[in-house]
């Protein structure tokens, strides 16, 4: 699984930290660290042959970082997107990208807390989940969407497939409370909520900063922000089974 750690005061000081986790989340290696170019914020991050995908959040921007060469290259700017506020990212069984707007602009038809499908080579994307207008319909699970202010909303997601192989987003709410949202993909072929998470530690207090999220053989990780520390955590209760600090 792979995270992003940075430094917030100087964005030209960000860093990447590829860290490695076996399955018993006994071990941490940060194999690299790497600066990201100025002028962008890493706000997530994946690994897809070897190559590294960096959504960043001061633009809607998608970043491409090959270890090899070194070298960083723009593989998508959307000007479309105003105020665009790109945060996890996350990749499907069929090559596609799910990639979060935190943040948006109402008049451009994005208020924030969105998520996009994009084709596997980054280039055409399509709006597949529009939280803000979903909210009324699930209440009960996305009621606390907006809580804690304009940088409280989505900022991780994983994808995964079920015990019967039906796709899934994981989403993740920042803070204020942080929570974690399940969507299923129905039979018409749209993700549909399907219950909250709320992800407490072993001694039943609240995780209150989520920076991003992942799935690792159908079981959830996260990256408590704040504490500095990586959880996995019980998919049904939200209660943390394991966690490393880093």
């Amino acid at each position: 699984s792979y995270f992003t750690t940075k430094t917030p005061a100087n964005p030209a000081n960000i860093k990447l930290i590829e860290t490695t986790l076996n399955p018993n989340l006994e071990e941490l290696r940060a194999n690299e660290s790497v600066a990201v170019p100025e002028g962008y914020e890493a706000s997530g991050l994946l690994l897809v042959d070897g190559k590294y995908y960096i959504p960043s959040d001061k633009h809607a921007v998608i970043l491409e970082y090959n270890p090899t060469s070194k070298n960083f290259r723009e593989l998508h700017r959307d000007d479309t997107i105003k105020g665009g506020d790109f945060e996890g990212i996350a990749r499907g069984n069929k090559g596609e990208f799910y990639i979060i707007n935190e943040q948006g602009n109402k008049p451009n038809n994005d208020g924030g807390n969105t998520v996009y499908q994009f084709d596997s080579e980054l280039k055409t994307k399509q709006l597949i989940l529009d939280l803000q207008a979903l909210k009324s319909k699930y209440p009960d699970i996305l009621g606390n969407l907006e809580g804690g202010g304009n940088n409280a909303g989505l900022e991780g997601i994983a994808y995964s497939q079920g015990t019967n192989g039906q796709e899934q987003l994981f989403l993740a709410k920042e803070r204020q409370p942080a929570e974690i949202y399940l969507f299923e993909k129905n039979n018409s072929g749209s993700f549909v909520p399907i219950k909250k998470i709320e992800p407490k530690y072993e001694d039943g207090l609240p995780i209150r900063d989520i920076g991003d999220l992942k799935i690792v053989d159908g079981q959830i990780f996260l990256l408590a922000r704040s504490a500095r520390r990586i959880v996995q955590l019980d998919s049904n209760t939200g209660k943390e089974v394991k966690s490393l600090s880093f």
